[in-house]
């Protein structure tokens, strides 16, 4: 998270592009050299060594945004260990705009970024689930509960009957 308690001390905020699994370490490296850095993540559930897991994960893979403050210049921030680059065009950074950072504050707040079953529907919410290119819209379904590993367990009715079947996460969608 950002660590400026004054957003308006903040001239411009940038992407930047880092090396694979080093968001943290830039982001702290940044925050070290008093440049605010933001690192929206997410909890995700993981398979290691058929142990099931919660993880930290960023949402944005191989990228930190970081917050120029007044007076201050973007150009150190290529020094930072692990930046690659700052997204630019030609010699001067793109800046992110203030509003899509605060919407990304306010994501972070909201733990929107949690991807787990439990975190993404409630047993007996209406879902849609995917198949193929197509969307089953022709059944009503319903999420009977969740299972580990970022699958679940829904019911639907079919040819008169109610079927059950286990689909995963990214398969289902909230009706509606």
């Amino acid at each position: 998270m950002p660590t400026t308690d004054t957003p308006s001390a903040i001239r411009l905020w940038v992407a930047a592009y880092v090396a694979a699994n080093r968001e943290t370490a830039v982001r702290d490296a940044a925050e070290a050299r008093a440049y605010p850095a933001l690192l929206p993540t997410g909890l995700v559930e993981v398979s290691h060594a058929r142990r099931r897991m919660l993880v930290e994960r960023p949402v944005f893979p191989r990228y930190v945004f970081l917050g120029v403050p007044e007076g201050a210049s973007w150009y150190p921030l290529r020094a930072v260990p692990g930046v690659l680059g700052i997204l630019s065009s030609g010699q001067q950074p793109r800046a992110v705009p203030k509003r899509i950072v605060g919407l990304l504050e306010e994501a972070i707040a909201a733990n929107a970024f949690t991807r787990t079953a439990e975190a993404a529907f409630a047993a007996g919410e209406a879902v849609k689930v995917r198949v193929g290119s197509a969307e089953l819209d022709a059944f009503v379904e319903r999420v009977r509960h969740t299972l580990p590993g970022q699958r679940i367990d829904v019911v639907f009715e079919a040819m008169g009957k109610r079927h059950r079947a286990t689909v995963p996460l990214d398969h289902v969608r909230a009706a509606g």
